[in-house]
């Protein structure tokens, strides 16, 4: 007679072996915990799964600005000379050497390094392919085939989007008002409004292990058998 732990130990142990016939789902996740720039209240999470040449994109984020176009990145640090990729990262408001309070685009490239994927759907659009976060909420999923050099920003191609857990997802677009930044250069400079480019949110992504997301998996069947008796 089989009893509850028996069973719960089965379907963990059939969840671990369908990972492993999969290559491992563990292996080919990645995720960042997306946080706040600028002040902007935005968070979330996104994840990259590898299938091959396909890697699906999911972004969930909240706090963003209804209703307006949303640039998202994979951004990296590529070397000009040899095209190594370089471990991008979160800038700081130490990053903010213009003063203005705002770390922009540009001042943030040395941190993240420049677009690598844009975030479109469908793959290769223009701006029109950005969320609009409507309620606020950014909630995207999209797969890139990354064979077609199309879907990769200019210069790059999908050599330069590994290794992933060296790469930043960043996301822009925030209301500034007029006066802020005057004098100085960037997309803060006094004239206020919606600044698409501003960034609004960062995440560097890592590797999640696959131990981890079998486990998280063996724990909901057996709390499932558990409800179930």
């Amino acid at each position: 007679m089989l009893t509850r732990n028996t069973i719960t130990c089965v379907l963990v142990a059939g969840l671990a072996t369908s990972a492993a016939t999969a290559g491992g789902v563990g292996l080919n996740l990645w995720r960042a915990n997306i946080t706040a720039l600028n002040g902007s209240g935005v968070s979330g999470t996104a994840e990259l799964f590898l299938d091959g040449d396909n890697l699906t994109v999911t972004v969930v984020a909240t706090g963003l600005e209804a209703d307006m176009a949303h640039p998202m990145h994979i951004h990296g640090l590529v070397d000009d000379m040899d095209g190594s990729s370089g471990d991008s990262t979160t800038p700081t408001i130490g990053a903010d050497t213009d003063g203005d309070g705002f770390v922009e685009l540009a001042e943030g490239l040395p941190s993240y390094g420049p677009v690598i994927l844009p975030l479109t759907s469908p793959p290769g659009s223009g701006l029109d392919g950005f969320p609009t976060a409507p309620g606020g909420v950014i909630n995207f999923s999209q797969v890139y085939d990354l064979s077609d050099d199309s879907v990769f920003g200019d210069g790059f191609d999908s050599d330069n989007l590994f290794p992933l857990d060296f790469r930043e997802i960043v996301i822009h677009g925030m209301t500034v008002p007029a006066g802020i930044g005057a004098g100085t250069d960037g997309e803060v400079d006094g004239t206020g409004g919606y600044l698409a480019t501003l960034p609004v949110a960062a995440g560097e992504f890592v590797l999640v292990p696959a131990p981890g997301v079998v486990t998280i998996a063996g724990l909901g069947g057996a709390l499932a058998f558990r409800r179930r008796r």
